[in-house]
Protein backbone atom coordinates (compact mmCIF):
# COMPACT_ATOMS: atom_id res chain seq x y z
CA UNK A 1 0.00 0.00 0.00
CA UNK A 2 1.27 3.54 -0.79
CA UNK A 3 0.12 6.37 0.52
CA UNK A 4 -0.75 9.67 -1.49
CA UNK A 5 -0.80 13.32 -0.65
CA UNK A 6 -2.29 14.27 -4.02
CA UNK A 7 -4.35 11.70 -6.03
CA UNK A 8 -4.54 13.91 -9.17
CA UNK A 9 -0.89 13.85 -9.29
CA UNK A 10 -0.51 9.87 -8.55
CA UNK A 11 -3.05 9.21 -11.30
CA UNK A 12 -0.81 11.05 -13.51
CA UNK A 13 2.09 9.34 -12.81
CA UNK A 14 0.79 6.58 -12.70
CA UNK A 15 -0.30 6.79 -16.39
CA UNK A 16 3.12 8.12 -17.26
CA UNK A 17 4.57 4.93 -16.08
CA UNK A 18 7.09 6.74 -13.18
CA UNK A 19 5.23 5.86 -10.10
CA UNK A 20 7.25 2.91 -8.69
CA UNK A 21 6.86 -0.47 -6.84
CA UNK A 22 8.04 0.05 -3.20
CA UNK A 23 8.74 -3.65 -3.54
CA UNK A 24 11.22 -3.92 -6.87
CA UNK A 25 11.30 -0.24 -8.31
CA UNK A 26 9.47 -1.69 -11.16
CA UNK A 27 7.15 0.68 -13.02
CA UNK A 28 3.33 0.76 -11.50
CA UNK A 29 0.06 0.39 -13.93
CA UNK A 30 -3.53 1.30 -13.37
CA UNK A 31 -4.94 -2.29 -12.22
CA UNK A 32 -8.73 -1.20 -11.02
CA UNK A 33 -9.93 -0.25 -7.66
CA UNK A 34 -10.06 -1.68 -4.42
CA UNK A 35 -13.15 -1.71 -2.28
CA UNK A 36 -15.05 1.28 -2.05
CA UNK A 37 -15.30 1.96 2.00
CA UNK A 38 -17.06 5.08 4.46
CA UNK A 39 -14.93 6.26 6.66
CA UNK A 40 -15.80 8.94 9.66
CA UNK A 41 -14.60 12.56 10.01
CA UNK A 42 -14.96 15.12 12.55
CA UNK A 43 -18.61 15.39 13.51
CA UNK A 44 -21.32 13.72 11.65
CA UNK A 45 -19.14 13.98 8.49
CA UNK A 46 -18.35 10.75 6.81
CA UNK A 47 -15.04 10.21 3.79
CA UNK A 48 -16.19 8.01 0.83
CA UNK A 49 -13.36 6.78 -1.54
CA UNK A 50 -12.83 3.66 -4.00
CA UNK A 51 -9.09 3.98 -3.89
CA UNK A 52 -7.31 3.33 -7.42
CA UNK A 53 -5.01 -0.20 -7.37
CA UNK A 54 -1.57 -0.32 -9.05
CA UNK A 55 -0.04 -3.29 -10.43
CA UNK A 56 4.24 -3.75 -10.66
CA UNK A 57 5.24 -4.68 -14.60
CA UNK A 58 7.85 -6.53 -13.24
CA UNK A 59 6.90 -8.41 -10.01
CA UNK A 60 3.42 -7.77 -10.60
CA UNK A 61 2.62 -7.66 -7.49
CA UNK A 62 -0.15 -5.03 -6.44
CA UNK A 63 0.03 -1.79 -4.22
CA UNK A 64 -3.55 0.58 -3.56
CA UNK A 65 -2.45 3.86 -4.12
CA UNK A 66 -4.62 5.09 -0.52
CA UNK A 67 -5.39 8.68 0.18
CA UNK A 68 -3.95 10.23 3.21
CA UNK A 69 -6.98 11.17 4.52
CA UNK A 70 -7.60 8.07 5.47
CA UNK A 71 -5.21 5.20 7.21
CA UNK A 72 -5.62 1.65 6.67
CA UNK A 73 -7.94 -0.91 8.25
CA UNK A 74 -9.23 1.98 10.31
CA UNK A 75 -12.55 3.22 10.67
CA UNK A 76 -11.97 7.43 11.34
CA UNK A 77 -9.70 9.65 9.23
CA UNK A 78 -6.34 10.43 10.03
CA UNK A 79 -7.82 13.91 10.54
CA UNK A 80 -9.04 12.74 13.91
CA UNK A 81 -6.92 9.81 15.13
CA UNK A 82 -4.15 13.00 14.42
CA UNK A 83 -6.66 15.42 16.51
CA UNK A 84 -6.73 12.23 19.85
CA UNK A 85 -2.80 12.17 19.67
CA UNK A 86 -2.12 16.15 19.56
CA UNK A 87 -4.69 16.83 22.45
CA UNK A 88 -2.98 13.66 24.17
CA UNK A 89 0.30 15.31 23.57
CA UNK A 90 -1.20 18.14 25.63
CA UNK A 91 -1.92 16.72 28.36
CA UNK A 92 -5.62 15.82 27.58
CA UNK A 93 -6.80 12.43 29.03
CA UNK A 94 -8.12 9.75 26.58
CA UNK A 95 -12.09 9.86 28.16
CA UNK A 96 -12.22 13.83 27.51
CA UNK A 97 -10.97 13.03 24.16
CA UNK A 98 -12.94 10.77 23.20
CA UNK A 99 -16.34 12.92 24.44
CA UNK A 100 -14.90 15.66 22.35
CA UNK A 101 -14.51 13.63 18.98
CA UNK A 102 -17.66 11.59 20.17
CA UNK A 103 -15.62 8.32 19.63
CA UNK A 104 -15.77 5.47 21.78
CA UNK A 105 -13.55 5.31 24.66
CA UNK A 106 -11.78 1.53 23.68
CA UNK A 107 -11.37 3.67 20.56
CA UNK A 108 -9.60 6.46 21.84
CA UNK A 109 -7.70 4.58 24.41
CA UNK A 110 -6.47 2.24 21.27
CA UNK A 111 -5.11 5.21 19.50
CA UNK A 112 -3.07 6.79 22.36
CA UNK A 113 -1.49 3.64 23.47
CA UNK A 114 -0.28 3.12 20.18
CA UNK A 115 1.01 6.93 20.04
CA UNK A 116 2.48 6.86 23.78
CA UNK A 117 4.51 3.73 24.00
CA UNK A 118 7.73 4.55 24.33
CA UNK A 119 9.48 2.82 21.80
CA UNK A 120 7.05 3.39 19.23
CA UNK A 121 6.95 7.39 19.68
CA UNK A 122 11.46 7.43 20.21
CA UNK A 123 11.38 5.18 17.20
CA UNK A 124 9.22 8.45 15.63
CA UNK A 125 10.95 11.17 16.64
CA UNK A 126 14.17 9.46 15.60
CA UNK A 127 13.29 9.20 11.98
CA UNK A 128 12.06 12.14 11.78
CA UNK A 129 15.23 13.62 13.62
CA UNK A 130 17.24 11.69 10.92
CA UNK A 131 15.18 12.79 7.92
CA UNK A 132 15.83 16.87 8.55
CA UNK A 133 19.45 16.12 9.24
CA UNK A 134 19.44 14.93 5.24
CA UNK A 135 17.51 17.90 4.35
CA UNK A 136 17.95 21.23 6.53
CA UNK A 137 20.07 20.42 9.90
CA UNK A 138 18.97 24.35 10.63
CA UNK A 139 15.19 23.20 11.19
CA UNK A 140 16.98 20.54 14.10
CA UNK A 141 17.61 23.77 16.45
CA UNK A 142 14.69 25.29 15.97
CA UNK A 143 12.25 22.25 17.40
CA UNK A 144 10.60 23.19 20.52
CA UNK A 145 10.94 21.36 23.40
CA UNK A 146 8.03 19.12 24.52
CA UNK A 147 6.69 17.69 28.21
CA UNK A 148 6.08 14.17 26.49
CA UNK A 149 7.65 11.50 24.25
CA UNK A 150 4.72 12.01 22.10
CA UNK A 151 4.45 15.65 22.00
CA UNK A 152 8.48 15.34 20.88
CA UNK A 153 7.85 12.98 18.52
CA UNK A 154 4.53 14.82 16.83
CA UNK A 155 6.80 18.74 16.70
CA UNK A 156 9.81 16.16 14.44
CA UNK A 157 7.54 14.72 12.42
CA UNK A 158 5.53 18.04 11.90
CA UNK A 159 8.85 19.59 11.16
CA UNK A 160 9.70 17.09 8.89
CA UNK A 161 6.68 16.83 6.48
CA UNK A 162 6.88 20.50 6.14
CA UNK A 163 10.31 20.10 5.26
CA UNK A 164 11.41 20.44 1.69
CA UNK A 165 13.64 18.29 0.37
CA UNK A 166 16.97 19.01 -1.53
CA UNK A 167 17.49 17.65 -5.09
CA UNK A 168 18.18 14.15 -5.52
CA UNK A 169 15.74 13.78 -2.67
CA UNK A 170 12.31 12.07 -2.36
CA UNK A 171 9.67 15.77 -1.80
CA UNK A 172 8.05 14.27 1.66
CA UNK A 173 8.45 12.63 4.11
CA UNK A 174 5.67 9.94 4.54
CA UNK A 175 4.70 8.42 8.08
CA UNK A 176 2.17 6.18 9.95
CA UNK A 177 1.84 7.39 13.51
CA UNK A 178 0.28 3.95 14.45
CA UNK A 179 2.64 1.94 13.09
CA UNK A 180 6.11 2.15 14.11
CA UNK A 181 7.56 -0.61 10.97
CA UNK A 182 7.05 1.87 8.30
CA UNK A 183 8.07 5.03 7.59
CA UNK A 184 10.09 5.68 4.31
CA UNK A 185 9.80 8.87 1.16
CA UNK A 186 6.54 10.26 -0.03
CA UNK A 187 6.44 8.80 -3.64
CA UNK A 188 5.65 11.42 -6.57
CA UNK A 189 4.22 14.07 -4.80
CA UNK A 190 6.64 16.91 -5.31
CA UNK A 191 4.56 20.20 -4.76
CA UNK A 192 1.77 18.77 -3.08
CA UNK A 193 0.56 19.73 0.85
CA UNK A 194 1.74 16.83 3.29
CA UNK A 195 -1.64 15.49 4.23
CA UNK A 196 -3.18 13.21 7.05
CA UNK A 197 -2.68 13.64 10.73
CA UNK A 198 -3.63 17.35 11.23
CA UNK A 199 -1.14 18.74 13.53
CA UNK A 200 -0.72 22.62 14.66
CA UNK A 201 1.89 22.95 11.43
CA UNK A 202 1.15 19.99 8.97
CA UNK A 203 -0.95 16.96 7.93
CA UNK A 204 1.65 13.45 7.80
CA UNK A 205 1.24 11.25 5.41
CA UNK A 206 0.36 7.68 6.35
CA UNK A 207 0.89 3.96 5.13
CA UNK A 208 0.59 0.42 7.10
Amino acid sequence: MIGIADTGQAETDLAAGTLTCPRCAGSLQPWGHARARTVRDHGPTTVALRPRRARCRACRSTQVLLPAVVAPRRADTTAVIGAALQASARGIGYRRIAVRLNRPVSTVRRWIRAGRDPQHAGWLRAQAVAWLARVDRDVLGGLAPQPTRLGEALTALAAAALTPAGPGLPARLTVDANRPDHLWPARRVSGASPAGLRFPLCRVLTRP
